[in-house]
């Protein structure tokens, strides 16, 4: 049987389902063509479609009843089973991505690297 990776994710306050075929899947491009909203983001590397039942049922209908494999094994369908999916922090950049905390080095650098890596610092801030 054919299975499709799914999870629904949040984007600039919008949800939308992300799937990617687990495996490959002859004729896919074709077989979901018709499905309204189907796009592929290549940032996520995954095909996107917005968080209806619509869509749901058309993969099930188009894949067969068991196609969906969900992540965290939560099913979101509509009526059974609610995911435990949360929207993203508040605290955004200018860019409207979440902040990140720095990344804290696990070794510390050796001297020769730590020159190196100050020196380029200095010449980006000088190029802006």
């Amino acid at each position: 049987m054919e299975k499709i990776l799914i999870s629904k994710e949040w984007d600039r306050g919008y949800a939308f389902y992300a799937f990617k075929p687990k495996g490959y899947i002859d004729n896919f491009f074709e077989r979901t063509a018709n499905l309204m909203g189907i796009g592929y983001d290549k940032p996520r590397r995954k095909w996107t479609a917005p968080a209806r039942e619509e869509s749901i049922s058309f993969l099930k209908k188009t894949f067969g009843e068991g196609c969906l494999v969900w992540r965290d094994g939560v099913e979101d369908t509509f009526g059974k089973k609610k995911a435990n999916f949360h929207q993203p922090e508040t605290g955004k950049t200018v860019a409207g991505k979440p902040r990140r905390a720095p990344r804290k080095p696990s070794v510390e650098l050796p001297e020769h690297w730590q020159l190196a890596l100050h020196r380029t610092e200095e010449q980006l801030k000088v190029k802006r």
